[in-house]
């Protein structure tokens, strides 16, 4: 049984139109003697305020479920691919509202090259590691086209 919702009104909660779609595709509590202590769709709004806002999960709003239940919902969701399923289907109902196949028939993806010298200033700390990363993630292969 799913407990009570707590109410919320941010931007970025979803309606009940969304939920209605979201519903089946969110996995039900774990299975065992513990019973479900938050509803699924405060833990879904909690994500989505973190992912609008950029904040920290120790500075979700208190009307949300606690920040560590909202993390370890999120971790798990993501390794059971929950995001990616959630995605293809709505992709999917999108493209036959449209009148279009399903699946799409080609794929594009686009990168670019950034030039560099050898004289870059030093730079210390967390600034050099997005750098690093920046550069890493500017060294990956030009435009590739995938056609089915």
């Amino acid at each position: 049984m799913e407990p009570p919702r707590r109410p919320t009104n941010y931007p970025s909660d979803v309606t009940d139109s969304q939920w209605s779609l979201l519903d089946p595709l969110i996995p039900p509590h774990g299975v065992g003697p513990r019973t479900p202590v938050y509803n699924r769709r405060d833990l879904l709004n909690a994500m989505l305020f973190r992912a609008r806002t950029g904040c920290q999960w120790r500075s979700l709003p208190s009307d949300f479920p606690p920040w560590s239940s909202v993390k370890n919902h999120f971790y798990a969701w993501r390794d059971a691919k929950v995001f990616e399923r959630v995605n293809d289907v709505l992709r999917e109902k999108t493209r036959v509202a449209e009148g279009r196949e399903p699946e799409p028939s080609l794929g594009v993806l686009d990168s670019h090259s950034a030039k560099t010298t050898s004289s870059a200033k030093r730079v210390c700390g967390r600034i050099m590691r997005i750098q690093n990363m920046i550069l890493r993630s500017s060294l990956l292969d030009p435009v590739v086209v995938y056609e089915s």
